[in-house]
């Protein structure tokens, strides 16, 4: 029998149909999108396929977060495809083609179990786990002396923002200025922490039903300690309750020991599975 090849191509709006069959039948998929996202991931060439003469045997599917890092959205195989030979033959050009527009990394949250050791043998590396807590929204602790004014953020505290969330994240766990600003749109409730008129902190929050959110909040470095996470935190539980909240949740690195302080001290407790962060270098 003639051996009959694969070729991986970037995916048009024309394909979602065949995508769709395949999502319908897959045993091994993972994605972190929605089907009525799939036409805009397809019309931004977001999206590789993996076609063997008229049959599409896989798609992997990355966007990007900020200009160096990418994450992996959505991976599906046909049945009977060798999980390893699929994902990296949908893997190789894929990361060329990122290498080429100055990518430097591939970043997976949340990988489907089955695919966490494919990955790792495709050169990925778990790197941290993100952890999920939660607490019902009442009692709160009492409140300490403000260390901080806080306010509601305004479209002019962008670039703040921005200069405070890459001060307090390493580059993986930054936020570019799209999110930030489909940040700031979506949710219910952000705050900025300012100490003489400089901005030190800020925190995002949101309800849905009865369950709130706690979105973001971070600190800068240099001000960590003073108290200004804890005045931060209470701010946003307060607006959770408000706001009808029975229970807020939120996640965090798994090694980001002093969030996890303030997390305890507020009474949060660990809810649902530890998730893997795998990353490939390109």
């Amino acid at each position: 029998m003639p051996r009959i090849l694969t070729q991986v191509r970037q995916a048009g709006v024309a394909d979602a149909p065949r995508m769709l069959r395949l999502l319908d039948r897959a045993l091994r998929q993972y994605t972190s999108f929605g089907n009525e996202d799939l036409g805009y991931l397809l019309a931004q060439n977001r999206v590789w396929l993996a076609d063997a003469a008229d049959t599409l045997r896989g798609f992997l599917c990355v966007t990007p977060r900020f200009s160096s890092v990418a994450d992996l959205r959505g991976l599906a195989l046909i049945n009977g495809w060798r999980v390893d030979t699929g994902v990296r033959t949908l893997l190789v050009p894929v990361m060329r083609d990122l290498k080429e527009q100055g990518t430097a990394a591939l970043v997976c949250l949340g990988a489907a179990p089955w695919l966490v050791p494919t990955l790792q043998r495709a050169g990925f590396n778990l790197v941290d786990r993100i952890v999920y807590l939660e607490r019902p929204t009442a009692p709160t602790p009492p409140p300490q002396k403000p260390q901080a004014v806080l306010r509601p953020i305004c479209g002019g505290d962008l670039s703040a923002l921005l200069t405070l969330d890459s001060a307090a994240f390493d580059p993986l766990w930054r936020f570019d200025r799209g999110h930030f600003m489909e940040l700031l749109v979506t949710t219910g409730h952000s705050t900025i922490a300012e100490k003489a008129e400089q901005p030190v902190g800020y925190a995002v929050s949101d309800v849905v039903g009865e369950t709130g959110f706690i979105v973001r909040l971070a600190v800068h470095p240099d001000f960590q300690g003073w108290g200004i996470g804890s005045q931060l935190l209470a701010d946003s539980l307060d607006y959770c309750r408000a706001a009808g909240a029975a229970t807020v949740r939120l996640n965090t690195q798994e090694s980001n020991v002093a969030s996890h302080h303030l997390y305890q001290r507020f009474d949060f407790q660990r809810a649902g599975r530890r998730v893997p962060v795998l990353v490939r270098e390109l």
